[in-house]
C-alpha cells in the first residue's frame, strides 16, 4: 500500500513492526517516496530500528508516544535530529515534559512521565464527571498541576527520550524498583516467547515480600521445560541483574489484551493475586484471567 499509494510518512506500531520482523519479511518494492515512518502504541526496541534500515529502507524510525487523550504526543521525531535506537528524537514543541522523581524532583534516570504546563490539546475532562473528581484524580492527584500521564520516561544527555512502559507495570519486588522493559529486551533473544507479562505477586505485609510472576506465551510447538527456565534465569542475571530473575515463570495460552489490543498488566496482577478484576469490562479475552490464576495457584507447592 505504501509503494503503490507514494506515502511518504508511515504511522504504523511497534506491534505491527515486531510481526513483521519476527517473520522473517524483507520488502523489496519501490519505496522512493516514503521518508520516515512513525511507530506509537508501545515500547520500540533497538531490534525494530535496525530491522526497517536492513530490511525495508534506510529512513528515520521515529518513536512517539502521548496519548489519544491528549489528541498528540508528548515526545516525537523531528526531521532536523538524529535518529538513536530506541529513543524519540525530542521533546514536543511548548510542552515542558519532564521525569519525574518518586520525591517530586527531577529523576537522574528513569521517572514518571509528566507535563508541567498547560497545553491547547489537553481535555477539559471526562464526559459524565460532572465535578471533575474523576479527571483530576486520573491525572493530576499524583503531582499537583502537572499532567501525569502514567509511564515511564528517561531523557538522555542528547535531549533524546526513552520510554520504559507503564508506570503502573513497574515491579517492587524484594525491595527492588523494577521495569518490565528491562526483562521484556532480554526475553526478545528467545525464539521460544511469543509475548510476555511481568506482574507482582502480593506474598505479605512487610517490606519487600513481593514477588516477580513472568507470564510467558510461547510459539507453537515450545513447552517451558526446565532447560529453558534456566536459560531465561541465567540471561536476565547476566544481562540485567539478580533482582530480575523471576519468582515464578508460568507458560498461559494468552494475556489480557484490552479491546484496542493493549496488554493489560492491572488484569494480569489481579489475576495472579486471587483478586476480583476490576477493568474486566475493557478486556477483548477476560476468559485468560481464569487460566492464568489457575496456572499459578497449581505452581504453588504443596504445604508439608
Amino acid at each position: 500500500m505504501v509503494a503503490r499509494e507514494n506515502v511518504t510518512v508511515f504511522g504504523t506500531s511497534a506491534v505491527y513492526l515486531k510481526m513483521c520482523e519476527d517473520a522473517g519479511l524483507v520488502f523489496t518494492g519501490n519505496l522512493t517516496a516514503l521518508r520516515a515512518v512513525l511507530s506509537t502504541g508501545s515500547i520500540l526496541y533497538d531490534d525494530q530500528y535496525h530491522w526497517l534500515r536492513d530490511k525495508v529502507k534506510p529512513i528515520p524510525l521515529q518513536s512517539i508516544s502521548g496519548g489519544t487523550d491528549i489528541l498528540g504526543c508528548f515526545v516525537l521525531g523531528n526531521p532536523n535530529l538524529p535518529v538513536y535506537a530506541g529513543e524519540s528524537q525530542c521533546k514536543s514543541l511548548g510542552l515542558d515534559v519532564r521525569a519525574m522523581a518518586h520525591d517530586s524532583g527531577l529523576a537522574e534516570g528513569v521517572g514518571e512521565l509528566i507535563c508541567a504546563n498547560p497545553f491547547p490539546s489537553r481535555p477539559l475532562g471526562f464526559f459524565g464527571d460532572s465535578d471533575g473528581t474523576r479527571f483530576h484524580d486520573t491525572y493530576f492527584a499524583q503531582n499537583a498541576g502537572m499532567w501525569t500521564h502514567g509511564d515511564l520516561i528517561e531523557f538522555t544527555a542528547n535531549g533524546s527520550a526513552r520510554l520504559h512502559g507503564r508506570s503502573d507495570g513497574v515491579l517492587n519486588v524484594h525491595g527492588n524498583r523494577i521495569g518490565p522493559a528491562e526483562i521484556y529486551r532480554v526475553l526478545r533473544a528467545f525464539p521460544q516467547i511469543e509475548d510476555a507479562l511481568a506482574v507482582e505477586r502480593r506474598v505479605g505485609s512487610g517490606l519487600g515480600q513481593n514477588q516477580m510472576v513472568l507470564l510467558l506465551v510461547l510459539r507453537r510447538g515450545e513447552v517451558l521445560d526446565g532447560e529453558l527456565t534456566g536459560r531465561i534465569r541465567r540471561q536476565l542475571a547476566a544481562r540485567n541483574s539478580s533482582a530480575h530473575v523471576p519468582d515464578v515463570i508460568l507458560s498461559v495460552p494468552e494475556l489480557p489484551v484490552t479491546h484496542t489490543g493493549k496488554r493489560s498488566e492491572a488484569a494480569a496482577r489481579d489475576a495472579v493475586n486471587g483478586i476480583t478484576v476490576r477493568n474486566e469490562a475493557a478486556l477483548r479475552n477476560p476468559e485468560c484471567l481464569e487460566v492464568i490464576g489457575r496456572r499459578y495457584e497449581d505452581s504453588i507447592p504443596p504445604k508439608t
